[in-house]
């Protein structure tokens, strides 16, 4: 059974932030278990939520200079690429988006409170397809430096 991190817990127990890899893959353990019967509720979705609608903390930022992840204009197409509602994809704007989006995980987070079996089964799917998507980027990234170290060694290697 998934662990119950509560509604407001954001964090581990020593304190750092949990990432959004983490919390997708929580809120679709905790989304099956709902649909199997063996919980009631899946409190990490709006945990998960919470955290893509909140500015996380930086330390690169002072104040309230960082942005939430669905603010983010980096964000745009791993979030577009995690629905399936035609109406987010076409948004005409940004703020559309973002708009169209916030309502949308409203919606997921109503429908899974009342457990909609629709609403459920969209959760699970966006949780699966957003961890997805956000694994591939961070396997591009670290592919890419690692290319980028390989080939900074390559070329002092072959000055000798």
């Amino acid at each position: 059974m998934a662990a119950d991190l509560g509604p407001k817990a954001e964090s581990d127990l020593d304190g750092h932030v949990l990432s959004p890899v983490y919390l997708s893959a929580e809120a679709l353990l905790e989304l099956e278990e709902l649909t199997a019967g063996i919980r009631s509720d899946a409190p990490t979705l709006k945990v998960f939520f919470t955290a893509l609608r909140t500015p996380a903390p930086s330390p690169t930022f002072e104040g309230n200079h960082s942005v939430s992840m669905l603010a983010d204009a980096r964000s745009y197409s791993i979030l577009r690429d995690a629905f399936s509602m035609q109406k987010i994809k076409r948004a005409a704007d940004s703020s559309d988006f973002q708009e169209a989006v916030n309502k949308y995980l409203h919606q997921l987070e109503d429908g899974v409170q009342r457990g909609d079996k629709r609403r459920i089964a969209d959760a699970k799917m966006f949780c699966l397809s957003l961890g997805e998507s956000l694994i591939g980027k961070q396997m591009r990234e670290t592919y890419r430096n690692r290319e980028n170290s390989d080939s900074r060694y390559v070329d002092e290697e072959s000055i000798l």
